[in-house]
């Protein structure tokens, strides 16, 4: 087995906080797809420069979730993906064997 972490934000670019609805909701496919998950306890702080060339920062969740076998890669990014659409984001951040990877919507 090996871990993949998901980084999701708290707040959209504009600020406005996620409600607790969509974290059920994204936990909740999490749970279909992957078959559990892990939520760490602290948040992280990130910052990147967005395509108008402004500096963005902002707070996120980590997630985790024990893969068995990288056949379940598919379902890794197809949660991404609903990640995008779900949190309104352009893309996803993910870390899984030591590597980084920016998942972006379909």
């Amino acid at each position: 087995m090996f871990e993949v972490q998901m980084i999701i934000p708290l707040a959209d670019n504009d600020g406005e906080s996620f409600g607790p609805e969509l974290f059920a909701s994204y936990e909740a496919t999490a749970v279909e797809l992957l078959g559990g998950f892990t939520l760490y306890p602290a948040s992280v702080l990130g910052g990147w420069r967005d395509g108008a060339g402004r500096d963005v920062r902002d707070s996120s969740r980590v997630y985790a979730f024990a893969i068995g076998s990288i056949a379940q890669g598919g379902a890794v990014v197809a949660l991404a993906r609903f990640s995008c659409a779900l949190f309104r984001q352009d893309a996803i951040f993910i870390r899984y064997l030591g590597l980084a990877e920016i998942i972006l919507p379909a």
